[in-house]
């Protein structure tokens, strides 16, 4: 069926609502089908170091340490870490300013005509999009089990990471929220 909106829609700073773009085109170049882990992906420095900033939310990177594919976008959608976001970008394109243009294209694809995404978190103010496009995107990646099935999880264990990471979208835990 249709959305009906009424007015105009002002592009808006969508935050941490980026890392679903993110998580689209990693899902969209590297699929994942069932309990598929995906590639090996070494912890580079920078995201070490991103880790330990205190003014975002990040996950908790060594650099070596070796992860999924899955285990990143679980860090990426779990604790919203925006130092996943930056790693799986640089994996995926070689560089964050690469990976940012295949997600513009994507939205492009999707028909979104009021976002425009400038980094692969949602930090920046100038990622911008609209109500009607985030809804958008969020039939396109929902069609997506993997996706769908990590979002769903309140909490994630990953091997080299001490303890239990949560799920900081407070929603999951009313019933029959899913995402």
């Amino acid at each position: 069926g249709s959305l009906g909106s009424e007015g105009a829609q002002k592009p808006a700073p969508i935050a941490s609502v980026a890392k679903v773009m993110t998580a689209y085109v990693i899902l969209q170049g590297h699929p994942l089908k069932g309990d598929e882990e995906g590639e090996k992906i070494t912890v580079d420095q920078k995201a070490e170091d991103e880790s330990k900033r205190p003014d975002e939310s990040t996950a908790p990177l060594t650099k070596g340490q070796e992860l999924t594919q899955r285990q990143l976008l679980q860090l990426l959608m779990i604790p919203s870490g925006n130092n996943a976001a930056r790693l799986l970008a640089r994996w995926d394109a070689g560089s964050e300013d690469k990976f940012i243009d295949k997600m513009n294209d994507a939205a492009k694809d999707l028909g979104m005509t009021g976002s425009t995404y400038t980094d692969p978190s949602g930090l920046e103010k100038t990622t911008v999009s609209t109500a009607t496009d985030q809804l958008k995107l969020a039939q396109a990646v929902m069609r997506n089990d993997v996706f769908r099935k990590i979002v769903d999880m309140p909490e994630v264990e990953i091997e080299g990471i001490d303890g239990k990471i949560y799920n900081n979208n407070n929603l999951l835990l009313q019933p029959g929220v899913s995402g």
